[in-house]
């Protein structure tokens, strides 16, 4: 127990320090994050944090873009995932202070990762009081080193992407001169 207790504290500790650059860094951008954390959870507890970060955009159609502030645990170093919490505050860098033609909310999640089934919890806690009324694409930034090409999956669980959607992501992704893979369309 005590053990698990000490990794317990190192993990918020880094996570903690992590959550203190992006509040810095969204300052300097003159944005504002809301945190939220598992204190009000009913499924599972966690001492990790998670934080939204809503950009208001031209039509309430929204992007979510989640990207997790853990790591697996076995992943090897240089793969802890810090290159998608750049990306993520690169973009909202770039959207600060503008009106996007659609909305973006970016959530920094903790406690994506696990030894358990819990896991993930922050995606979990997120989405247990999320209910749109209006339509909303996710978009999982999880990229655990820098890639050579980026793979693109147009579903989840069951749940299959709107073809318009897949279709002009891929035409952004070739036209950036990105190299990705996707079912049926590769470029390099």
């Amino acid at each position: 127990v005590d053990a698990i207790r000490q990794d317990a504290v190192k993990l918020s500790e880094g996570e903690k320090a992590l959550l203190a650059l992006i509040a810095e860094r969204l300052d300097s951008l003159g944005l504002r994050g809301e945190p939220f954390d598992f204190r009000d959870s009913d499924t599972a507890h966690s001492f990790s944090s998670c934080l939204r970060v809503d950009l208001p955009g031209a039509r309430g159609d929204t992007v979510v873009l989640t990207v997790p502030l853990n790591h697996p645990p076995d992943a090897p170093p240089g793969s802890d995932g810090s290159v998608s919490v750049a990306l993520a505050l690169a973009l909202l860098g770039r959207l600060g202070g503008s009106l996007p033609p659609v909305s973006f909310t970016v959530l920094f999640l903790g406690a994506e990762y696990g030894d358990t089934d819990a896991y993930p919890m922050g995606s979990a806690l997120f989405l247990r009081d999320f209910r749109p009324s209006y339509p909303v694409a996710v978009i999982s930034l999880n990229l655990h080193a820098i890639p050579s090409r980026l793979r693109v999956r147009s579903a989840g669980r069951g749940v299959v992407s709107p073809s318009w959607l897949l279709m002009r992501c891929l035409r952004s992704l070739d036209r950036a001169a990105i190299p990705f893979a996707a079912p049926g369309a590769e470029r390099s």
